[in-house]
């Protein structure tokens, strides 16, 4: 994907807290090239001149080492979707 943007709580026209632009985006070989599913995770660095992403709308942050217990293991997957019966807003 190229030139595309993030616009958190965009609804109908509104963006409430901007529009953020992607600056680079990484992902797993074992996606790129072999288009394994339980590779199908992509991190993207976003922009927008004011503040970080985080700041502005929250997080849930990410630990990349370390001991979690199994019970609080989890992931919350958002989007938008643009294709029929959706129009993407």
């Amino acid at each position: 994907m190229t030139n595309w943007i993030f616009v958190p709580y965009y609804d109908h026209g509104a963006r409430p807290y901007g529009t953020w632009y992607a600056a680079n985006m990484t992902t797993f070989n074992g996606w790129t090239q072999n288009h394994y599913r339980e590779y199908d995770v992509a991190f993207v660095n976003v922009w927008n001149n004011a503040d970080t992403l985080g700041h502005t709308v929250g997080g849930e942050g990410l630990r990349t080492s370390g001991s979690i217990p199994q019970a609080v293991l989890g992931v919350t997957a958002l989007g938008y979707p643009a294709e029929a019966p959706y129009d993407g807003q």
